[in-house]
C-alpha cells in the first residue's frame, strides 16, 4: 500500500533541496548525491512522517536544513520525538518560532535502549476496558515523555487503572467504570489511537465525538470510514465528516462473514478484542498485523 499513499509533498521537498527523484511507472527512481540542503516549508502536512524524514538526514546536508511547519500540526509528538533522536546521537537542532533549524554535523554513535510501544499498547487497553475483572502487565512499558501515544493511559482511564512498578505498566480494568466525558475529544496528537478507542466506545455503547482525524483517510485504508462501516455492520451507528468521528450507538451482535482489514494492520489489531463483547469475530488476513506487532495473535 506505500505507493499509493501520497508522496508529492516530501519528493518536492527533498527535489528542492538537491535530490535527483524521478517517478516511475513502478515508483520512484532515485539516484543518490549530495544535497545541499536549504529551506523549505510545509503547511498543514497530511503527515507528519515527511517532517521526520527530513530532520533525520537534515545533519548530512552541506547547508543544514531549515524547516518550516505552520497550520494544523497533526500527529506533533512524532516530530518532537524524531528532534529528541538527534540529540541523543549528538546533533541538536535549534526551535525556531515556525520550525526548527538543524545545522550541518556528524551523527556520534551512542547506546539507546528502544522502548516498547504504546501504540502497539492501545490494544490492550482495549482488551482491558471489555473484559471486567481482568489485568494485564505490559512488560517494560513506561510513562516515558518522549511516546505521544501514552495518552492511552488518559484516554482509557474511565475504564482502565495504569499503574507504572518496576516491571512495567499493570493495567486493570477498573471495579467502578465511568463514563465517556461527552465533550468531542481532539486526536490530532495521537491519530494512531483512533481505531482502538472507537471500538472501545462502540462496545461500551458510550456516544462520543472524535476530532482532529483529517489524515485517516490516507493511511493503509480510510480509517474514518473503515470503522464506521465495520462498526454498522454489527449494528452500531456511526458518522463521520471532515475530520471529526462520532460513535452514536453501540455494536451489539456478532458477524457471520470476516472482515477484510484491507492491509491495514491497525484495523485488524482493533477488531480483534471485539470477540470479548461479541464472542467471536473473524477477520481475514490476520497475518497483516506483521507490520508493527508481528507476535500479537500469539
Amino acid at each position: 500500500r506505500l505507493l499509493e499513499r501520497p508522496h508529492d509533498d516530501l519528493v518536492h521537498a527533498l527535489k528542492k533541496l538537491g535530490a535527483d527523484i524521478e517517478r516511475v511507472a513502478e515508483g520512484y527512481r532515485v539516484r543518490g548525491r549530495a544535497l545541499q540542503g536549504g529551506e523549505v516549508h510545509f503547511d498543514s502536512p497530511i503527515s507528519s512522517q515527511y517532517l521526520s524524514a527530513l530532520l533525520l538526514i537534515a545533519p548530512c546536508m552541506q547547508q543544514g536544513l531549515t524547516l518550516r511547519w505552520t497550520g494544523t500540526r497533526l500527529s506533533e509528538p512524532f516530530v518532537h520525538m524524531t528532534l529528541k533522536m538527534l540529540a541523543h546521537f549528538g546533533v541538536y537542532p535549534r526551535l525556531e518560532l515556525d520550525g526548527v533549524r538543524v545545522d550541518p554535523g556528524d551523527y556520534i554513535p551512542a547506546p539507546l535502549a528502544v522502548p516498547p510501544d504504546w501504540s502497539s499498547a492501545a490494544f490492550w487497553y482495549e482488551a482491558v476496558a471489555l473484559s471486567p475483572g481482568s489485568e494485564v502487565l505490559l512488560t517494560g512499558l513506561t510513562d516515558d515523555t518522549m511516546q505521544g501515544d501514552r495518552e492511552a493511559q488518559h484516554l482509557w482511564a474511565s475504564w482502565v487503572e495504569t499503574r507504572f512498578t518496576g516491571e512495567g505498566a499493570r493495567i486493570s480494568h477498573r471495579a467502578s467504570p465511568g463514563q465517556w466525558e461527552a465533550v468531542p475529544r481532539n486526536l490530532k496528537h495521537v491519530p494512531d489511537l483512533f481505531q482502538p478507542l472507537a471500538f472501545t466506545l462502540a462496545a461500551l455503547n458510550q456516544p462520543a465525538v472524535l476530532t482532529g482525524l483529517d489524515n485517516l483517510r490516507v493511511k493503509e485504508t480510510d480509517r474514518l470510514r473503515a470503522v464506521a462501516d465495520a462498526s454498522q455492520r454489527m449494528g452500531g451507528d456511526a458518522a463521520f465528516a471532515d475530520g471529526a468521528f462520532a460513535v452514536k450507538e453501540g455494536i451489539t451482535h456478532p458477524v457471520d462473514a470476516p472482515f477484510d482489514p484491507d492491509h491495514d494492520h491497525r484495523m485488524a489489531l482493533a477488531l480483534a478484542p471485539l470477540a470479548l463483547k461479541l464472542g467471536t469475530i473473524a477477520i481475514h488476513d490476520p497475518q497483516v498485523v506483521n507490520k508493527s506487532y508481528p507476535g500479537f495473535w500469539e
